[in-house]
């Protein structure tokens, strides 16, 4: 019998509710070392589109694919981001080699992309401070001791400032448009299958929201470094209704699992 399941942990509306009866794994990889992990650390620089993968960035994302030999994805998904998307092709490489395998069709989605600090992207962190604005319509500035519902919503306020850098995106925006980018495609997947499996190529704080958000975790979760072209494995049973984080080998860089 089919399970009725509420995948996701927030949104109460029917869109939220999908069939499932079979086993789901959703293989979030982060991209390979690119020009943007590069820059100064100093400034906003998430959202650029256009930093390419450094030479680094190609060789590790070859060796994934390499070690992912033998996996099948029912549907390959991945950010607009030329890092990510350069991601993706020398991971194919790595996984089929030079041998005459016709290209998997990836589709781009621009939900997937990394988290947007708008007018701040750019702009010396230092000017900047993280704020909620509260019930009264007052700003509220945060600290690592600050709740984590505030977290959550925060955005960049350029100091002195009553106003949001515009654009700017919270990280409950970006668990929204991410939970939305892998609900509506989990309704493309093969029906009848006992295990079905969606790859994405995607950004840190795309990851770690979707896992915050489906795993429960906590403000501590969200200062956990991912390594670039290390994979995230997000496991979905039918029969508990329950998302897990898969650890595998694969993850071994991968921080998110220590928690």
């Amino acid at each position: 019998m089919s399970v009725i399941a509420s995948i996701f942990l927030h949104g109460k509306s029917n869109n939220d509710i999908v069939t499932m009866d079979n086993k789901l794994k959703i293989w979030l990889v982060r991209h390979g070392e690119s020009e943007v992990n590069r820059f100064d650390k100093s400034r906003f620089y998430g959202t650029n589109p256009w930093s390419e993968l450094t030479t680094k960035g190609r060789c590790q994302s070859i060796a994934l694919g390499e070690k992912l030999k033998g996996e099948v994805f029912d549907l390959w998904l991945c950010s607009p981001a030329v890092r990510a998307q350069q991601t993706c092709r020398y991971f194919h490489e790595g996984m089929y080699g030079s041998c005459e395998v016709p290209w998997v069709r990836y589709e781009l989605d621009q939900q997937l992309l990394e988290q947007s600090q708008g007018d701040a992207e750019g702009h010396l962190k230092s000017e900047y401070e993280y704020c909620v604005v509260t019930d009264s319509g007052s700003k509220m500035a945060l600290t690592s001791s600050g709740v984590e519902l505030s977290w959550r919503q925060a955005r960049p306020y350029k100091k002195d400032t009553s106003k949001p850098a515009s654009g700017a995106e919270s990280q409950d925006d970006v668990f929204e448009r991410a939970k939305d980018c892998i609900l509506r495609n989990i309704r493309r997947l093969p029906e009848g299958k006992q295990n079905t499996q969606m790859i994405a190529f995607t950004h840190e704080t795309v990851i770690k929201c979707l896992c915050r958000g489906l795993l429960h975790k906590t403000l501590p979760f969200m200062a956990m470094r991912i390594a670039n072209a290390t994979v995230t494995i997000l496991c979905y049973c039918p029969d508990t209704n329950t998302w897990t984080l898969e650890q595998n080998e694969f993850a071994g860089n991968n921080k998110i699992i220590d928690e």
